[in-house]
């Protein structure tokens, strides 16, 4: 029979911790997934609202309206705006709300860690389609990239209009 190496109990707590660093960067993983897409969506909602400006000053209006301390720098600014406007309907304003209550509670709650918390569990199970396993990612990432498509389909129907508008085509 072999010995047991003598730093087995090292190995097997350098292996342990080998695992903790997995699951908390598993853990950061999920966190950027949520702000990577609520970024994505951000900027979406910007292009939509931008192409559905007026076009004279639009570079130095968009600037003061987005960037800096500008109302519509932040996601839900943006949201409520394309909801008013008619960019969005009731239904993906609703969703888009659900998405970013998960995007605020990974950004700012320190006690969220993961899709299987409890409070990220009761937030996803309310997007559509019912059904699907919401302590995993994959929902919040599949509704934002359905949504993104919708925000794409506005702005390829309206940036003709705004190309116009400048003389552009």
């Amino acid at each position: 029979m072999e010995e047991v190496p003598t730093d087995a109990g090292a190995i097997l707590k350098g292996f342990a911790a080998t695992l903790d660093n997995i699951r908390q960067h598993a853990i950061s993983s999920q966190a950027t997934a949520v702000i990577r897409c609520s970024e994505a969506l951000s900027a979406g909602l910007r292009l939509s609202l931008e192409v559905s400006m007026r076009h004279s000053d639009h570079n130095k209006i968009a600037k003061r309206l987005f960037e800096g301390y500008g109302p519509l720098n932040n996601f839900r600014s943006r949201l409520d705006l394309a909801y008013a406007l008619e960019i969005i309907d009731k239904t993906t304003y609703d969703e888009m709300t659900l998405l970013n209550k998960v995007r605020v509670k990974f950004a700012h709650a320190l006690d969220v860690r993961s899709f299987s918390d409890k409070d990220i569990i009761e937030v996803m199970s309310r997007l559509e389609p019912a059904g699907k396993k919401p302590e995993t990612p994959g929902p919040y990432i599949d509704k934002s990239k359905e949504i993104s498509r919708k925000l794409q389909e506005h702005f390829d129907a309206t940036l003709p209009t705004f190309q116009a508008k400048s003389g552009e085509t």
